[in-house]
C-alpha cells in the first residue's frame, strides 16, 4: 500500500464525479513533464530564447502550483485569478520580471497553449479512453505510464508547432530597430530595418532570420569567415558553427552563411533565438545594412 495517496472527489474527463486517488509523486512527475512542454511551446511562440536554470525553476513551480488540484472547487472567478497568478509568475521565473510586456505576452500564450495542450490531451482521452485521467480546479492528473506521458505530451508539443507554423501572421512594421549580437567574447550593436519581405528561417530549427553585411558584422566574424563560406563548404569556426540557407530576391538568388550566435538582443530588450546570416551589401538594398524578421519584433 503507497503512503502518498490522496482520495478526492473530484470531476474525470467525462464530466462525472468520482472517488479519485490522487498520488502525490505522480502528480508532481506529470506535471514536471506538462509544465516542460508548455514552457517550451511559449517560448517557440515568442522566439524568446530559454535558459536552462531558469526553466527548470519554471517546471519545479508548476508542479508546486500543481497541488491546487488538492483543493476544494472554487468559483470560476477566484480560480481565474489564482491560475492568471500562477501563470504570470511560472512565466516571470522563466523569462523575467522587468519587461511587463513581455511577462503579459508570454501568460497570454502561455494559457493559450494550455488551452491547446489540454485540448488535445482530452482527445487523446476520448480516442483512447486510459483510466487515471481526472481535472479539479484546472489541474490535470494522469495517473498513466510515464512512457505514455512521454508520448501523449509529445504529440500534443508537435501538434501546437506545426498550429504555429499554419497560424503564425507577419505584421508590417515600418521601423528600424537596434540588434546586440554576442558571440563568446565578441559584441557588436548594428540598426536593423524590419522588412515584412525577410521571411528567412533557418531550415532544420525553423528560426527566424537577420541578414547584416559583412561589414556590419566585421567586429565578431574571425578573418578567415568570408573566404571560406564563399566556396559554400560547412566550416567550423572557434565560436561558428556555420548554417547555409537558400536566399531569393528580385536580382538572383543563392546561399547565405548563417551562425547562431550565443545572444542576440532586439532594442536591447530581451534575447531572442535567431539566425545571423551574413551578405555582401549587393545583396541588401540601397542604403540598409541589415533586414530583421518581423516575427522577432513584439
Amino acid at each position: 500500500m503507497r503512503n502518498n495517496m490522496i482520495k478526492l472527489e473530484i470531476v474525470n474527463l467525462s464530466g462525472r464525479y468520482m472517488k479519485q486517488v490522487i498520488y502525490i509523486d505522480v502528480l508532481i512527475c506529470v506535471n514536471l513533464v506538462i509544465n516542460y512542454f508548455l514552457i517550451l511551446a511559449t517560448s517557440k511562440f515568442l522566439y524568446l530564447r530559454l535558459k536552462r536554470l531558469r526553466l527548470i525553476l519554471g517546471e519545479v513551480l508548476g508542479a508546486v502550483y500543481s497541488f491546487y488540484i488538492l483543493l476544494p472547487d472554487y468559483p470560476v472567478f477566484v480560480s481565474l485569478i489564482t491560475r492568471l497568478f500562477m501563470a504570470a509568475t511560472i512565466m516571470g521565473t522563466v523569462f523575467g520580471f522587468k519587461n511587463l510586456k513581455i511577462l503579459a505576452k508570454s501568460v497570454a500564450y502561455f494559457f493559450v497553449v494550455s488551452f491547446l495542450f489540454s485540448g488535445i490531451m482530452f482527445g487523446m482521452w476520448y480516442v483512447f479512453r486510459p483510466r487515471g485521467m481526472a481535472i479539479n480546479n484546472g489541474v490535470v492528473y494522469f495517473n498513466i505510464s510515464p512512457l505514455l506521458l512521454i508520448a501523449s505530451s509529445l504529440v500534443a508539443y508537435t501538434v501546437i508547432e506545426i498550429t504555429n507554423r499554419i497560424l503564425e501572421k507577419k505584421e508590417n512594421k515600418n521601423l528600424v530597430c537596434s540588434v546586440l549580437v554576442k558571440v563568446g567574447e565578441r559584441q557588436v550593436n548594428f540598426a536593423a530595418k524590419v522588412d515584412t519581405c525577410n521571411s528567412l528561417r533557418e531550415p532544420f530549427s525553423n528560426l527566424p532570420v537577420i541578414v547584416a553585411s559583412e561589414e556590419v558584422l566585421k567586429p565578431i566574424l574571425p578573418q578567415d569567415f568570408w573566404p571560406f563560406t564563399k566556396g559554400n563548404e560547412m566550416q567550423n569556426f572557434e565560436d561558428f558553427k556555420i548554417r547555409f540557407i537558400p536566399f531569393q530576391t528580385v536580382s538572383g538568388e543563392g546561399l547565405l552563411p548563417a551562425f547562431k550566435p550565443d545572444v542576440v538582443k532586439i532594442k536591447n530588450d530581451f534575447e531572442k533565438e535567431a539566425y545571423i546570416a551574413v551578405c555582401s551589401k549587393e545583396v541588401l538594398p540601397d542604403g540598409t545594412f541589415s533586414l530583421i524578421n518581423p516575427l522577432l519584433i513584439d
